[in-house]
């Protein structure tokens, strides 16, 4: 007969949730020369054994398809990268992102049949109609039900055979709450946020604020490429950015660049019982390795500041002045350097076109 702690052992499920993970350039580089296990060899041991572990998939994986948008950069890997994630039949991987489309249609359709094959559950597409989440996942301590949406993203004409999500807020709240009466725990992946600025947008809150009221227990937000801060409302915990975890080197690095944040959730008996964070750092070779002592310290000052100043109204004012400011830098410098590579013609096509799919 088994003991009260073993029994007790069997009423808890785990979740790991990691920020954007690139399977391509310098990792797809380094998955060909070293091995697929070469990109997290640095992780601790027992680091992806959770029930279930939820990652956006930062690129697509293709060999054809053509670039949609006149975009600086696109992330595109190959199928056999997908090599590289441990346990695939536990992992979910979100797609709702802002580099799932690089390639259009092909491209798109290409990276849902690679992880199909690689047994990874996918969600924050639609495929012939279909909206592929959410995913639920049954653990020993409840079920876990997981949506991915992407405020940043442009998504393609809504007869596309695949796209992205939507992503306006009522339907993304509707979304939640009817998964509320389904599931144990919610968790939401999102992608959106302005791109190394280290305070989240006034209206990134507003919208994480709305899906915990809807019945999201957990949030964790992406894309901006560094870490955000922590904040809860009422019950629910948002992580408004959890960094890179597995990224190309960055042009101008710096070391809070490299920072980032691996979220593991504990379900004990139908609840979400305890959040943990568990820090890495992407050093100039891009791969998460855990971090020095001194290392440690400055993240754990840093991110307390940052969570701080969500709780604390004058310090919050000020930083959604900061956020506003490089909201709209990112966006007028975005448009004109679109303007030197292709054109007014092109952008202005570029630009109708989000307009017009929201």
């Amino acid at each position: 007969m088994p003991s009260a702690a073993d029994q007790s052992s069997e009423r808890q499920g785990s979740a790991l949730f990691l920020g954007d993970v690139v399977l391509a350039g310098e990792a797809g580089r380094r998955i060909d020369r070293d091995g697929a296990g070469s990109v997290f060899a640095h992780c601790p041991t027992g680091f992806f054994d959770a029930d279930v572990v939820c990652f956006n998939l930062e690129c697509c994986l293709t060999e054809a398809g053509e670039s949609i948008e006149p975009k600086p950069v696109t992330l595109v890997g190959r199928d056999r990268f997908l090599k590289a994630m441990p346990h695939p039949e536990r992992c979910v991987a979100s797609v709702a992102n802002n580099h799932f489309l690089d390639r259009g249609v092909v491209g798109a359709d290409d990276t849902i049949r690679a992880l199909n094959d690689a047994g990874i559950a996918c969600i924050g597409a639609v495929v012939d109609g279909d909206v592929g989440q959410p995913q639920i996942r049954q653990t020993p301590g409840g079920s876990i039900g997981l949506l991915a949406f992407s405020a940043c993203a442009h998504r393609l004409d809504d007869d596309a055979r695949v796209n992205l999500v939507r992503h306006d807020a009522a339907m993304m709240c509707d979304a939640v709450a009817m998964l509320r009466n389904q599931v144990d725990v919610v968790v939401i992946m999102l992608h959106h946020g302005v791109e190394f600025c280290p305070y989240p947008h006034p209206g990134d809150r507003r919208l994480c604020r709305r899906l915990a009221e809807a019945g999201a227990d957990l949030i964790v937000a992406h894309h901006p490429h560094v870490v955000q801060g922590i904040e809860a409302f009422g019950d629910s915990l948002v992580f408004h950015s959890v960094g890179n975890f597995l990224f190309d080197p960055l042009d101008a690095y710096r070391p809070e660049n490299g920072w980032t944040l691996a979220v593991r959730a504990s379900v004990v008996d139908g609840s979400l019982a305890k959040v943990d964070v568990e820090p890495f750092i992407l050093r100039q070779l891009s791969l998460p390795e855990p971090m020095m002592a001194d290392e440690l310290d400055a993240l754990q000052e840093h991110l307390h500041a940052l969570s701080c100043d969500l709780h604390d109204p004058r310090r919050a004012r000020k930083r959604t002045r900061i956020a506003q400011r490089a909201r709209f830098k990112e966006r007028v410098g975005s448009a004109f350097n679109m303007v030197r590579r292709v054109g007014v013609t092109r952008t202005a096509q570029y630009y109708w076109g989000r307009i017009s799919n929201g």
